[in-house]
């Protein structure tokens, strides 16, 4: 990840006053960046837990047990109980996403998640739908109208992210499949590119073209094209639309372009290939 903020503007704080259970209820969501904010050094306590998942840059977390140096990905639990002090790493200041939370059972939730006292760090394998959903939930535009049930879904997201599971996917293959399903809300619009993608994906070009080589052996470009001209094979078989229409319909704002790329794939123009899909002569 390129060392920038992952949210352009500054750091805001959602706070949350409505009343919640007795067993958990979420209290603040924050975003810190400490290429501007000033760390706090010393050791304390606190009366909630938190949760942070570090976005990028390094930093360290000391408790009385031991010392972890921190890096992206990484995601460290804090309780109630124990004394602690984190900070920035001053060559590459860490920024990261955080939690704080209490009720009856904040600690027994992180638990289940794998945290302890003897672990409070974990990684996250897998994080490309955590990073997504950050993204969608905390940009500016979308933070004024964030409600205590779509962030606590993100707090629960980042727990999950990074519980051990049996047989789990490799990282890259996770990645390609959320790519995969990114593409398929997005293809029909004509501007969707593959930078996009990347930005949704928080993954650079160069990552994505190597995830997309190994686990659905193509590009991007490739992909997004080969699904594209089959919606518009689909139509043309299956519908009456004029093939300009088509076109636009399968994510193509140039007529002649959409048609030169589907004779290279299917051999046929468009209209020689519905023509020969209904059985009937190739018109002239």
């Amino acid at each position: 990840m390129e060392n920038k903020s992952f949210f352009p503007d500054e750091p805001e704080i959602t706070r949350f006053f409505t009343p919640q259970g007795k067993a958990l209820s979420l209290l603040i969501v924050g975003y810190n960046d400490f290429r501007t904010v000033k760390p706090f050094m010393l050791f304390r306590r606190q009366n909630f837990c938190t949760l942070h998942f570090v976005l990028s840059g390094k930093g360290r977390l000391r408790t009385d047990k031991r010392e972890y140096l921190l890096r992206e990905n990484d995601v460290f639990f804090l309780d109630d109980n124990t004394a602690f002090a984190y900070f920035p790493d001053e060559g590459d200041p860490w920024d990261y996403v955080w939690f704080s939370f209490d009720g009856t059972d904040a600690a027994r939730l992180a638990g289940c998640a794998g945290f302890s006292a003897l672990q409070p760090v974990r990684k996250c394998e897998s994080p490309w739908k955590v990073r997504a959903e950050f993204s969608e939930i905390l940009r500016p535009q979308n933070r004024k109208n964030l409600s205590v049930f779509r962030a606590l879904s993100l707090l629960f997201a980042v727990f999950d992210s990074v519980c051990e599971r049996p047989a789990e996917k490799p990282a890259g293959q996770e990645c390609a499949e959320h790519a995969k399903l990114y593409i398929e809300e997005k293809m029909f619009d004509p501007s969707f590119r593959v930078e996009s993608l990347c930005d949704k994906l928080h993954i650079s070009h160069a990552q994505l073209c190597r995830i997309f080589k190994e686990y659905v052996n193509s590009t991007p470009v490739a992909y997004i094209a080969e699904r594209r001209l089959d919606c518009a094979a689909h139509l043309l078989k299956s519908s009456a639309l004029p093939v300009c229409e088509i076109a636009y319909m399968s994510g193509y704002d140039d007529a002649d372009y959409f048609q030169k790329s589907f004779k290279k794939k299917y051999g046929a123009t468009p209209v020689h290939f519905r023509a020969a899909a209904a059985g009937k002569s190739q018109p002239e």
